[in-house]
């Protein structure tokens, strides 16, 4: 009887060693996914501050010269937003493949 019911129980404790390494193993993961999801918003507001930067410059009639001076400071926040939001949603995604 004792023979029997031994593989069971070890089966039993293999299972259980399992679920625990799978939990932690989801939860590393799913601070990737939160933490891809924090960068990419952060790059989302600064699309969102730019978009209103030029918006408000369009309203204030600038000449040309001023117009290509506010452009020439949005450029490059506008292009670190777009490389913060894509950084963000390929570290989300690579958390979704690995998790």
């Amino acid at each position: 009887m004792i023979n029997v019911a031994m593989p069971y129980l070890v089966e039993i404790y293999k299972l259980s060693y399992l679920s625990k390494m799978e939990q932690k193993t989801t939860a590393i993961f799913d601070m990737i996914i939160w933490g891809g999801a924090v960068i990419s918003m952060i790059g989302l507001v600064g699309i969102i501050l730019c978009i209103i930067r030029v918006f408000l410059a369009k309203r204030s009639n600038l000449t040309d010269n001023e117009m290509k001076v506010v452009l020439q400071t949005v450029l490059p926040l506008n292009l670190s937003a777009l490389f913060g939001s894509f950084l963000g949603l390929i570290i989300v995604g690579v958390g979704i493949a690995f998790s």
